[in-house]
């Protein structure tokens, strides 16, 4: 393998990457594959030309963060000297070296102790709280490279997923660029990157743990620079047979709720209350889970009735009454003898 790994062509670099994936993908392995060192071939091939090579990689050790002892091997001293020395090499290669990172932070409470203690949170950090290396992400959001496109989506996931880096967004002047870019990708980019810009868009809008000054206002600003279709989209989503794209989507919403121009945003859709009270697209525990939170959320909203009448709150509230696994059973026909 080790062989393959230097080979000059990416055929046989993958065809050994997903060796080592296979291998990874049985927790039994993981002692003689933190023995070995041959995971620094995958941290090393970040840096590779070859897109399809850097996917392998990435898959690799973001699954290798699912376990205790993968994130021990990821985030050793060796493997931390090598992700330093791959971040270092270029911007495109830094942002692919965040991806792996930030991953696995989403996955691990203890990578992100682990990555903290490395130094790459204050780096992430770092990436969108001055005005130019704000700008520097939302240009790479664009970027044709898949792998930097997640790791800047993902920056801005993480930085809103915990209260630290929420106020450093909330205080980013690039902020209202990122949503706007954000927002263009959960209605305009393929599916995968779709999926991950709900997911950042959902953490934006969501509100923190700690009060925050002007955060009602800040967040209005910023959503007046979303895509206008977002929301119709979004609730376009529900109705999608992909649970993890529901559940994206019906955060995002749930989040949107909390506020009043989210509430006014979504009762504007034509035929939303409908499209969400569907129960026959959300067969996925998990996906009727957010959806009801989301019902649950705008119910709640103090601003419904200003923007909607009572024979739809009546109607969300028999949803929210027969909760969020209800089904409806077949009526049963009965033979007279």
């Amino acid at each position: 393998l080790k062989q393959g790994f230097e080979h000059p062509s990416p055929v046989v670099k993958r065809l050994c990457l997903r060796q080592l994936h296979r291998a990874v993908n049985d927790r039994r392995n993981l002692k003689m594959i933190g023995e070995v060192g041959i995971m620094k071939h995958a941290i090393l091939l970040l840096a590779d030309e070859d897109p399809s090579v850097v996917k392998e990689c990435n898959k690799i050790l973001v699954n290798l963060a699912s376990y205790d002892e993968g994130v021990i091997i990821l985030y050793s001293d060796q493997g931390v000297k090598l992700l330093k020395e791959v971040l270092d090499k270029s911007e495109t290669i830094r942002y692919r070296v965040f991806d792996v990172i930030i991953d696995s932070i989403l996955i691990s409470d203890q990578a992100f102790e682990f990555a903290s203690s490395a130094g790459f949170i204050p780096k992430i950090k770092a990436v969108v709280s001055t005005q130019s290396t704000g700008v520097s992400v939302i240009k790479l959001l664009e970027s044709n490279d898949l792998s930097v496109k997640f790791a800047c989506v993902d920056v801005m996931t993480l930085l809103n997923a915990r209260v630290d880096g929420k106020q450093v967004f909330l205080n980013c002047s690039s902020a209202s660029g990122a949503v706007r870019t954000l927002s263009h990708l959960a209605t305009r980019g393929v599916d995968d990157v779709k999926d991950r810009a709900l997911v950042a868009l959902a953490h934006i809008f969501s509100s923190p743990d700690v009060y925050v000054p002007d955060f009602e206002n800040k967040t209005n600003i910023w959503f007046s620079h979303c895509q206008p279709g977002l929301v119709k989209e979004t609730l376009q989503v529900l109705s999608l047979p992909s649970p993890p794209r529901q559940c994206a989507a019906a955060s995002l919403l749930s989040n949107l709720a909390l506020h009043r121009y989210g509430i006014e945003a979504i009762t504007r859709v034509p035929g939303w209350s409908e499209r969400l009270l569907e129960r026959r697209y959300c067969q996925d525990r998990e996906a009727q889970a957010q959806r009801f939170a989301l019902i649950l959320a705008i119910k709640r909203s103090p601003s419904l009735e200003e923007f909607t009448d009572r024979e739809i709150i009546n109607k969300l509230s028999k949803y929210i009454n027969e909760g969020a696994h209800y089904r409806e059973t077949a009526p049963t026909a009965i033979l007279e003898l």
